[in-house]
């Protein structure tokens, strides 16, 4: 099991004098997190830039792959090897850690 580092480990000991705890004025405390819980003042249209860009990508692929499956197998194992394809592309999604 993958251990979770906490905001102490990265605090080094010599330059807090609670023992990492933060109940000190000695370490700068550094709030990264707007008022509305947004990190950056754009984020909304990045994340839907990344959206956009990830979507067409994936549109690409679908029909670049299943060009070349009915390429490959024709009209008559076309359909199958979209299948398998699909399959695939469901069982990577299912695994996805980001």
């Amino acid at each position: 099991m993958k251990k979770l580092k906490l905001y102490e480990d990265f605090v080094k000991e010599d330059e807090c004098k609670c023992g990492g705890n933060c109940q000190c004025d000695t370490t700068t405390k550094v709030s990264e997190q707007n008022a509305d819980g947004t990190i950056s003042d754009d984020e909304d249209e990045l994340m839907e830039d990344l959206m956009g860009t990830v979507e067409a990508a994936i549109d690409d692929l679908i029909a670049s792959s299943r060009e070349k499956a009915y390429e490959i197998g024709g009209g008559f194992r076309g359909p199958g090897n979209v299948d398998g394809i699909k399959k695939l592309l469901l069982a990577k999604v299912k695994k996805i850690k980001l």
